[in-house]
């Protein structure tokens, strides 16, 4: 009786350990929500400074427009900072209160129950609908809309390739993989789906590290075209690929259930944290370069500026702005993994890494709903593309008029036309 005790007090300190580490966490999302509406105030005293409209601003108000930006830097730093800091304490309490948790022999399963089943199949299609269309738009107005086909929309149109390869092939494999509740990582379709899984997921993460990269030349550097030639562009979007088909191609050579997690632990490493720096490091640079910028136009500079210039800073703020959102995003998606990875790793017991592959189903879930964001992060908020997509829509409701219309397609063929 005293044993069963002294078990339970221990455990119930390890659960009172786990949560007292979660607590540091509690107040994040308060710092994300802040953190977005400061900048997004920001944003509109840059765009309202670019336009020449300095000049109504009152003397103090303009020295406490750069304070502001400057405190949103300062935010900025401080959450990238605290998630730096706190989340290896996070996987630490994770895998601690997993791996030290008594379990029962009959327990020793990675099986859904249907409740999950649903839910799981549900979410999957969900992302596969999101996924498909978002991605296949992006994809339509790079190749339909000759404005679109750039240097640095290439790097777009990979990321789109890799995020509409998730929603046609990997969600509903997953799906698949859920209804049958295949958890077995020794099992034949699993490992093919792991395969798939792999590189497509391999693939968009070096596709968003390569758009990080472009955005960060495109800001801190006048040379952008020099540097990014089309033969450079296209170099690093068969390597990303190449490589993602490679390192995946591991997955059918490591067999053994209890060698995976090292595998999956290097996956974790490619496709979470060594992106994750990347971006954050882009992210970084081109805030302080969009500082300088602002700076420069906060100081009555303005008006030696051509038009031409005072759009591009413009765009270049946005841009910022729009990697800050990938951060956050990409944090949010890949984190889970992340945790789930490092308990499999660390956990000896046979018994708990098996129990863990069923949470490797919600795991993928966040992954995949990267690939849903990403078109709408990317592409959506930039006017450019927006215009695109709103012409390829277009253009596929003319088709579709023509069709269904043969006679009356002929007599307001000049009216539509001329619509557009």
């Amino acid at each position: 009786m005293s044993v069963t005790c002294t078990n339970g007090s221990i455990r119930a300190s390890k659960t009172l350990d786990r949560c007292n580490d979660n607590n540091s966490y509690l107040p994040l999302p308060g710092h994300l929500v802040c953190y977005f509406y400061m900048l997004k105030a920001a944003r509109v005293r840059i765009k309202k400074i670019t336009k020449n409209e300095i000049c109504s601003v009152k003397g103090d108000q303009a020295v406490a427009q750069p304070k502001n930006r400057k405190a949103v830097f300062i935010f900025g730093m401080v959450v990238g900072v605290f998630l730096v800091c706190w989340t290896p304490s996070l996987v630490i309490s994770f895998v601690q209160f997993f791996c030290n948790d008594p379990i029962q022999p009959e327990q020793c399963s990675g099986a859904l129950n249907s409740i999950k089943i649903v839910v799981l199949a549900t979410l999957n299609t969900i992302l596969a609908l999101v996924s498909t269309v978002g991605n296949a738009l992006v994809l339509l107005a790079v190749y339909r809309v000759p404005s679109q086909k750039t240097v640095s929309n290439a790097f777009l149109a990979s990321l789109g390739v890799a995020d509409f390869s998730v929603g046609v092939i990997m969600n509903p494999l997953w799906v698949y993989k859920s209804v049958l509740n295949i958890w077995q990582s020794d099992n034949i379709i699993s490992t093919v789906i792991e395969v798939v899984a792999m590189q497509t997921v391999v693939a968009t993460s070096l596709s968003l590290c390569a758009v990080s990269l472009d955005r960060y030349i495109a800001v801190t550097n006048i040379r952008h075209n020099e540097i990014l030639t089309c033969n450079r562009v296209r170099t690093v979007i068969i390597s990303i690929w190449i490589f993602s088909v490679i390192f995946a191609s591991l997955r059918l050579v490591v067999t053994d259930p209890f060698e995976l997690p090292k595998l999956r632990i290097a996956a974790t490493t490619i496709t979470v944290i060594l992106p994750c720096l990347v971006i954050s490091i882009c992210y970084f640079y081109m805030v302080k370069a969009a500082r300088v910028q602002i700076k420069r136009i906060t100081k009555n500079e303005a008006f030696s500026v051509n038009g031409d210039e005072a759009v591009a800073q413009l765009k270049n703020s946005k841009a910022v702005f729009t990697v800050g959102i990938v951060v956050g995003v990409f944090l949010v998606c890949w984190t889970p993994s992340l945790v789930i990875s490092f308990v499999q790793f660390f956990c000896n017991d046979p018994c708990k890494r098996t129990k863990l592959n069923c949470y490797w189903f919600w795991g993928a879930l966040a992954e995949f709903s990267n690939s849903a964001f990403n078109p709408f992060i990317y592409c959506m908020r930039m006017r450019d593309f927006r215009k695109a997509v709103k012409r390829v829509l277009f253009t596929f409701s003319i088709t579709q008029f023509m069709s269904s219309h043969p006679r009356e397609s002929y007599i307001h063929a000049n009216d539509f036309v001329f619509a557009q």
